[in-house]
């Protein structure tokens, strides 16, 4: 009878380096999962900037984060691969990958809250943005102090030299699209009114042209979003002798902008006024907009000048794009007033249009980090001077306040400026109609 020989499995060929413990497994899967909730999370805005940002860099940033996406799905592979090879030609590629991927993850969030923290937003992506950074660190400190997997790189130096040189331009383009860009470039609209040679109607009234004009003489495309033109009858109170330097300067305290040796207080009348073009229009690049009135002013008026101004409130429409909504007006059918602008826009009750737009920004990685604006204009119907005041705000803090540093954020951000024309004046003395 044959000997019977207890039978052994010998593990020496087995090439598997698969977790046997529980607490190992938990680890290798959660680096896995990690790797595929920051895979999607940052593949689904760069999927959105690469197809929709409003500026080139924007798709091209956008293009950088799908990158990115890419590199922490195929570090799943990576992961099991790494530990399911014991040979030295896998440890060496699918580590290199797998810490490569950690990189990326944590390079593209740390700019995401980068940007969360300039923009001073909270938003439900933030917790994201920090449980995926810290994910990253954790994994990074797996990879270098438990796997020790630089032994396993040919070149640990040129790897290092590598990942930072990319990561260093990816920071770069980052910064520059999402950071630098909105300072640089500045819109520029060149608006004037003026006043043609005047005749007559056949009632005796004075027909005098008015040309409007808006033109950007910047490098960006602009939304003119509220344009308002204003023209005002004027006629100044001559004293019988000059004024003393006291009226001067009681006259600049109360508001005037100027000092006149011989004029004691100027009327001024509301001829005519309103918008110039729809709202939401917007001007390319050297592009113009004309308009062309006719101010009729009535035989024999009680004017001595006509003046002309233009308000106009412009945003980039490289940064933003708006909505318009139904226009909101202050009275009922009844003409009584039911509504009443905040004390910021007028101190005393007026009459007003409100319109309001919504607001789409001009990246997935501003609508990530940024809380939802909208955009109000009101344009107040003041009998003596008509005027435009404006707001960017929640949905539901329309009427609160705007501080200096939301002024110039609105700037920096979307190019939401404030347009004027300055004055253009013609007397009326000696025209057609009026007296000579």
């Amino acid at each position: 009878m044959g000997e019977i020989f207890p039978c052994y499995v010998d593990d020496s060929s087995d090439d598997t380096r698969w977790p046997r413990s529980v607490k190992d497994r938990i680890k290798v899967a959660g680096i896995a999962a990690g790797f595929l909730v920051g895979g999607c999370v940052i593949g689904r805005i760069g999927l959105a900037d690469a197809a929709g940002a409003l500026s080139y860099l924007g798709r091209l940033t956008g293009f950088f984060m799908l990158t990115a996406a890419a590199m922490a799905l195929v570090s799943v592979i990576a992961v099991i691969n790494y530990w399911g090879k014991a040979g030295e030609a896998h440890l060496r590629l699918s580590g290199a990958v797998v810490m490569l991927g950690c990189l990326t993850v944590l390079v593209a969030n740390l700019m995401m809250l980068a940007v969360q923290a300039q923009g001073g937003d909270f938003t439900p992506y933030m917790p994201v943005w920090i449980i995926l950074v810290l994910w990253a660190v954790w994994a990074l400190w797996v990879m270098l102090h438990q796997e020790k997997v630089w032994r396993f790189l040919k070149s640990p130096r040129n790897f290092a030299i590598g990942v930072f040189v990319t990561g260093l331009l990816a920071v770069a383009n980052f910064s520059y699209s999402q950071i630098y860009q909105p300072y640089a470039a500045l819109p520029r609209i060149d608006s004037t009114a003026s006043f043609g040679t005047p005749s007559v109607s056949d009632d005796g009234n004075t027909l005098v042209p008015l040309r409007i004009r808006l033109k950007n003489s910047g490098k960006v495309s602009v939304y003119l979003v509220r344009s308002l033109y204003s023209v005002q009858g004027m006629r100044g109170v001559v004293t019988g002798k000059p004024r003393e330097e006291s009226d001067w300067k009681s006259d600049l305290l109360n508001g005037w902008t100027e000092i006149h040796r011989n004029v004691a207080d100027v009327r001024r009348t509301v001829i005519e006024s309103g918008p110039i073009a729809r709202e939401g229009n917007y001007l390319g690049p050297g592009e113009s907009l004309f308009e062309d009135k006719i101010v009729e002013v009535p035989k024999r008026a009680p004017y001595d000048a006509l003046t002309a101004a233009v308000w106009t409130d412009i945003a980039r429409k490289d940064r933003v794009t708006i909505r318009v909504n139904e226009a909101h007006y202050s009275w009922n059918e009844k003409l009584e007033e039911v509504d009443y602008a905040p004390r910021w826009v007028a101190e005393y009750p007026l009459p007003f249009v409100r319109q309001t737009y919504g607001m789409k920004l001009s990246s997935a990685v501003l609508a990530y980090t940024r809380k939802p604006r909208v955009l109000t204009t009101w344009w107040v119907l003041d009998p003596d001077e008509p005027y435009v005041a404006h707001t960017i705000s929640e949905p539901g803090e329309v009427g609160k306040m705007p501080t200096p540093g939301d002024l110039e954020s609105w700037n920096r951000r979307f190019g939401l400026s404030f347009i004027y024309s300055g004055t253009t004046e013609v007397a009326l003395y000696g025209m057609p109609g009026q007296r000579q």
